[in-house]
């Protein structure tokens, strides 16, 4: 089975760019499950200008500790950048406390921060490169974490989708699977957008983007899109267990444009993508970082976390998963409750 998972920002890295230590961890035990499970996987990570960012603030606070910014122009320039960053980080957090209270109508005020965090967000130059800074320490961070448990990794960076049309990019992707070598993918946020237009490349929106079609482009069988709450969550915060393509749009419509304040995705986008992979046959899943460390068993339809979302499964399927289930379970012959619980779950 070939497998894509696609980790976010916020929920691999901490605010301050470093790592979340447990999370790395499962993510990484789970990779090297899958390789000695005989099964090839790619991982897409978010987490180049969270990384960045990070470094950028440490060696301001280096230079002020130091007491070398007067007449240090690197000083000043590194400054005034991260005081726009720490400006921005501010006027969202207000923003985010209003809409969390749903105080946003006729409200002057959020209006203004509104307004005010438009013009405070860094420009694409400024992302461009706080993301050229922080790529190199993020691959750093997953390298090394990776060498301790005997995996190797290969960074790779797509600037765009034409990217994925090169054979030589997909040739890549088949070489680490061949040599069981974990592939890390990510958008390289250092080409302009300008760059690319260009040359009729289209960026990725995001990575929920890049790792969806990077799934259909390598006829991948599972995506996993790793989130920070249970999955796709319903109107009084219930979770949906499957989401069918038929019934995509519906959901599609009441979901919101939300997104973590270190990274550009969200759930809108999470579906969007996971519909789209649907359609090619693929199943994906939206799962916790708590599900982690059962993403084989999720895979193989023998353990329910987050939200399915697939064309449908078919009754050969559904029989598939409940026989295998109980053959594992010493339960295909004997074990009449068993075959039943089976039965309710899968059927």
């Amino acid at each position: 089975m070939r497998y894509v998972i696609k980790i976010g920002t916020s929920s691999l890295f901490n605010e301050d760019g470093t790592a979340k230590e447990s999370v790395l961890s499962n993510l990484l035990e789970t990779v090297k499950d899958i390789f000695n499970g005989g099964h090839e996987v790619i991982l897409v990570v978010s987490g180049a200008v969270a990384c960045g960012k990070a470094i950028l603030k440490q060696i301001v606070e280096k230079l002020e500790k130091e007491d070398k910014t007067t007449n240090n122009d690197l000083y000043r320039e590194y400054k005034k950048l991260q005081d726009k960053i720490d400006f921005s980080k501010k006027l969202n957090e207000k923003i985010n406390k209003y809409e969390k209270l749903k105080n946003t109508t006729n409200n002057s005020l959020y209006m203004k921060y509104k307004e005010l965090s438009e013009r405070a967000n860094l420009t694409t130059t400024e992302k461009s490169v706080i993301a050229g800074i922080g790529q190199s320490e993020m691959m750093r961070i997953i390298q090394s974490k990776a060498f301790s448990y005997g995996i190797l990794t290969e960074q790779v960076l797509l600037s765009g989708k034409s990217d994925l049309k090169r054979t030589t990019a997909v040739k890549n992707m088949e070489k680490c699977f061949k040599k069981r070598i974990l592939a890390v993918v990510n958008a390289n946020d250092t080409v302009y957008e300008e760059e690319l237009e260009d040359g009729g490349n289209e960026r990725f929106s995001d990575n929920d983007t890049l790792a969806s079609d990077l799934a259909r482009t390598i006829k991948a069988d599972r995506l996993f899109l790793i989130t920070n709450v249970a999955g796709y969550l319903d109107s009084n915060n219930g979770l949906v267990e499957e989401i069918t393509v038929d019934r995509g749009n519906h959901y599609l419509r009441r979901t919101k444009l939300t997104k973590s304040s270190v990274g550009s995705g969200g759930m809108y986008s999470k579906l969007g993508n996971a519909l789209a992979f649907a359609k090619s046959g693929g199943i994906t899943f939206i799962i916790s970082v708590k599900d982690i460390s059962y993403i084989l068993e999720i895979a193989e339809l023998k353990r329910k976390a987050g939200t399915r979302v697939c064309k449908k499964l078919t009754l050969k399927e559904r029989v598939k998963a409940f026989v295998k289930e109980n053959i594992e379970n010493g339960g295909i012959a004997n074990n009449e409750s068993s075959n039943r619980q089976a039965i309710e779950r899968w059927l």
